[in-house]
C-alpha cells in the first residue's frame, strides 16, 4: 500500500479514492474499503480501549456502596433489545460473506472482519450496560459516545446505499443494504435512548446531578431548574439541591486520610530511625555541627501534591483527555478557514464544498465550547473538593498538635493556612492543564521571543517566591498580634495601650504591603510582556516572511487571515502565563507551609491514661521528686539533656479534690499541667 490509490488486498480496492472525485458538483462517496475499515475500526476500538475504564468506574461505584443496583425498567430493556438486534444483524452481515463466495468469486477479507468486529462490540456494549446497572451507574459517557460514533461513522455508507437504491442499473446487494439500514437506524436509536438516564428504585433523589444522563451533565441541563426558580422568587433552603456524598467534607477527609496516613507512618518510621541514629552518634561523641544539621534537614516531608493527585487522579485524567480534544479542535478553525478562503477565491468550486466547510467550522466551534466548559466544570469542582478536604485535614491536625507544636504554630498561622494557603491550591487546580496547552502548536512562533525573556522570568520567580514567604510570615505575625489584642482587649483598654498596639500592627502591615507592592510591580512587567507577545510574534513572522523572498512571498489576505487567526490563539495562553507564574509561586510557598504543618509533632495518645472513678481515698496523681519540662520532645535527640522547668516535685492529688496552681509567669505552671 505504497500510496492511497493503490489496491489494498484486504479490501480489493484502494483505501482512498482519487482526489478528482471531489471536484464534482454532487457530494462524492468515500470508498467501500474506507467505510468498512476506518469508519468501523475508529468507534469500535474507541470502546475497546475505554472498556477497562468503564469497568473500573463501575467497580469504584460498587465498592463505595453509594448506590443500589438499578431496577429493570422499560428503558433499560429497550436498550438491551435493540443492542441484541444489532448483534444478530452483524451476524447476518457476516453470513453474507459466504453467500458472496458461493459464486466462486474472490471476496475481500474485510467483508468477514468488519461484521465480526461489530458483533464483538455489540456484546461488549451489552455487557458494559449490565455492569453499569449492577453498579448503580445511571448513565455512561463511554457507551453513549460509542453509539454516537457508530451512527456518525455510518453516514457515508448510508448515503451510498441511498444513491444505489435510486440507480436502476445497480446490481443486487444480496441483502447487505437491508442489513445496514437496520444497523444504522439501530445505532441512531441507541444514541437517542442513551440521552436519557436509567431510573433508580428510590423516588427521592438528594441531587438531580446523580440521576442525570451523560449528555445532561455535559450541558449542565440538570441545573436549569434552579435558575428558573430563582427568576420567579428568592431561593430558599428547600429549593437547593443537597450536597452529593462525594463532595461532603466528611467523605473527602476520609479519602485524604486513606492516602495520607500510610505516607505519614512511613515518614515517622524514617524520622525515628534517623533520630535514634543521631542519639547513638551523639552518645559516641562523633556528631559535628554539620552532621546535626544534615540529620534535621535531609528528611523531606511527604508530598501534599502527590497525595492530592492520588485522591483526584481519575478526574484529572478525564479532564486531561477532554483538554487534549479541545485543544486539537482549537486548531481546526484556522485550517478550515484556509479551505474556505480557497473556496471563495476559486470560481469553479462547488456549492456543497462551501456548505461543508461552513458546517465543519460551526461544528468544531460548538464541540470545543462544550468540551472546554465541561473541562472547567470538572477542574473547578476538583478545586472545591480539594479545599474542603485540606481545610478539614488542617482543622483535625490542629486538635492533635502537641504543646511544643502549638508553641511554634500560632493561631494566626493556622488561620492563614486554611484561609490563604488552601485557597491557592483551589485556584491553581482549574488552571493546571494550561501549562501544556501554553506549549502547544500555537505557541511555537513565540518560542524564540519567549526564550529571550527566560532569564528575566526565572529571576522574577525567585524574587516573587522570596517576597511571598516574607509576606506570609508578616501576615502570620500580624494575625497573631490581632488575636492577642482582641483576647486581651480589657487589659489594653485598662493601660491605654491602644495607640502603641495600633502602631505595631500598622508597622507590620506596611511591611506586608511593601512585599505585595514589589511582587505586583514585577508581575505587571511580566503581564505587559505576555500581552504584547502575540503582536510581536505576528510582526516578526510577517516581516520575516516578506523580507526573505520579496518576489514570491506576497502577503495576501488569505495568508494574513489564517496567520492572524493562529496568532490570536496565542493571546489566551500567553496572557495566562503571568497568572500561572504567580499562582505557581504562591502554591509552592503554600505547599511548603502545609507540609511543615502536617508533619508537626502530635500528642502522644499512649501517654493519655483514662482511669475509672474510684473512691476519694486513692490518689489519682502521685509524683515523688519528679522533674517537669515544657520544651522536651519525645522525638528529639536532645531530650536527655533538656533542662527541666521544675525539679523535685512531690505531690498527691486525690479524686474529687480541688487543686490550684499559682505562680508567676514562666515559673512552670503549664509544664506541670502538660505533664
Amino acid at each position: 500500500m505504497g500510496n492511497s490509490n493503490s489496491t489494498w488486498p484486504f479490501c480489493g480496492e484502494p483505501l482512498m479514492k482519487d482526489g478528482s472525485i471531489y471536484n464534482t458538483s454532487t457530494i462524492p462517496n468515500v470508498s467501500v474499503c474506507f467505510q468498512h475499515t476506518i469508519l468501523v475500526f475508529v468507534p469500535c476500538f474507541f470502546y475497546w480501549l475505554l472498556f477497562s475504564a468503564l469497568l473500573m468506574q463501575a467497580k469504584r461505584s460498587r465498592n463505595a456502596n453509594r448506590f443500589l443496583p438499578l431496577p429493570i425498567s422499560w428503558l433499560f430493556g429497550l436498550k438491551l433489545i435493540i443492542a441484541a438486534i444489532l448483534f444478530f444483524d452483524s451476524i447476518f452481515l457476516f453470513t453474507r460473506y459466504f453467500a458472496d463466495n458461493s459464486d466462486d468469486l474472490p471476496t475481500p477479507g474485510v467483508n468477514i472482519v468488519y461484521p465480526l468486529i461489530l458483533a464483538i462490540t455489540c456484546v461488549l456494549l451489552i455487557f458494559g450496560h449490565i455492569v453499569c446497572k449492577q453498579a448503580g451507574v445511571v448513565s455512561s459517557g463511554i457507551i453513549f459516545n460509542t453509539w454516537l460514533l457508530l451512527a456518525f461513522c455510518g453516514l457515508p455508507e448510508l448515503y451510498e446505499w441511498i444513491q444505489k437504491s435510486t440507480d436502476e442499473q445497480e446490481s443486487t446487494s444480496n441483502g447487505r443494504n437491508i442489513g445496514f439500514y437496520i444497523w444504522w437506524f439501530g445505532c441512531l436509536i441507541e444514541a437517542f435512548l442513551f440521552c436519557f438516564a436509567d431510573k433508580r428504585s428510590n423516588k427521592e433523589v438528594p441531587n438531580a446531578e446523580l440521576d442525570s444522563s451523560f449528555l445532561n451533565r455535559l450541558t449542565i441541563q440538570w441545573f436549569t431548574r434552579l435558575p428558573l426558580i430563582g427568576a420567579k422568587k428568592d431561593l430558599e433552603i428547600q429549593d437547593l439541591f443537597e450536597l452529593n456524598e462525594g463532595n461532603t467534607a466528611n467523605y473527602l477527609e476520609n479519602q485524604w486520610d486513606h492516602y495520607w496516613i500510610p505516607t505519614m507512618k512511613k515518614y515517622s518510621e524514617k524520622r525515628k530511625a534517623m533520630l535514634a541514629e543521631a542519639v547513638v552518634t551523639k552518645m559516641n561523641g562523633k556528631e559535628s555541627n554539620h552532621d546535626k544539621q544534615t540529620t534535621t534537614n535531609k528528611l523531606e516531608p511527604p508530598s501534599v501534591v502527590y497525595n492530592l493527585f492520588k485522591m483526584f487522579k481519575y478526574e484529572l485524567i478525564t479532564s486531561f483527555g477532554i483538554k487534549i480534544c479541545s485543544d486539537i479542535l482549537q486548531f481546526a478553525n484556522p485550517y478550515l478557514l484556509n479551505l474556505l478562503l480557497n473556496y471563495v477565491s476559486d470560481p469553479d468550486a462547488h456549492l456543497w464544498q462551501g456548505i461543508a466547510f461552513g458546517l465543519l467550522m460551526f461544528g468544531a466551534s460548538q464541540l470545543r465550547s462544550f468540551l472546554i466548559n465541561y473541562y472547567f466544570y470538572i477542574m473547578f469542582r476538583i478545586g472545591v473538593k480539594l479545599q474542603s478536604a485540606m481545610t478539614a485535614a488542617v482543622y483535625r491536625k490542629t486538635l492533635k498538635l502537641s504543646n511544643i507544636a502549638r508553641k511554634d504554630k500560632t493561631v494566626g498561622e493556622i488561620v492563614n493556612l486554611m484561609a490563604i494557603d488552601i485557597e491557592r491550591f483551589q485556584l491553581i487546580a482549574s488552571q493546571i492543564q494550561q501549562y501544556w496547552s501554553t506549549l502547544g502548536i500555537a505557541a511555537l512562533p513565540g518560542v524564540f521571543i519567549t526564550a529571550l525573556f527566560i532569564p528575566y522570568t526565572i529571576l522574577t520567580s525567585h524574587f516573587m517566591r522570596r517576597w511571598m514567604v516574607q509576606q506570609m510570615k508578616l501576615k502570620d505575625e500580624r494575625t497573631k498580634i490581632c488575636n492577642e489584642v482582641l483576647n486581651g482587649i480589657k487589659v489594653v483598654k485598662l493601660y491605654a495601650w491602644e495607640i502603641p498596639m495600633m502602631t505595631l500592627i500598622e508597622k507590620i502591615r506596611k511591611q506586608e504591603l511593601f512585599c505585595i507592592f514589589k511582587a505586583s510591580l514585577v508581575r505587571m512587567t511580566v503581564d505587559v510582556f505576555n500581552w504584547s507577545t502575540p503582536f510581536l510574534v505576528a510582526l516578526c513572522a510577517f516581516a520575516t516572511y516578506t523580507l526573505t523572498d520579496t518576489e514570491h512571498h506576497k502577503l495576501t489576505p488569505q495568508i494574513a487571515f489564517v496567520a492572524l487567526t493562529l496568532f490570536n490563539q496565542l493571546r489566551s495562553p500567553m496572557t495566562m502565563i503571568g497568572m500561572l507564574i504567580n499562582l505557581t509561586v504562591e502554591t509552592v510557598v503554600s505547599n511548603r507551609r502545609l507540609k511543615e504543618f502536617f508533619v508537626a509533632e502530635e500528642m502522644d495518645q499512649q501517654a493519655i491514661e483514662r482511669t475509672p472513678e474510684t473512691s476519694g481515698k486513692n490518689d489519682l496523681i502521685n509524683s515523688d521528686k519528679a522533674d517537669f519540662s515544657w520544651d522536651v520532645s519525645h522525638d528529639s535527640p536532645e531530650a536527655s539533656t533538656a533542662i527541666p522547668n521544675l525539679k523535685d516535685i512531690t505531690m498527691q492529688v486525690s479524686n474529687g479534690s480541688l487543686v490550684a496552681v499559682v505562680g508567676r509567669v514562666g515559673s512552670g505552671k503549664s509544664s506541670l499541667l502538660s505533664a
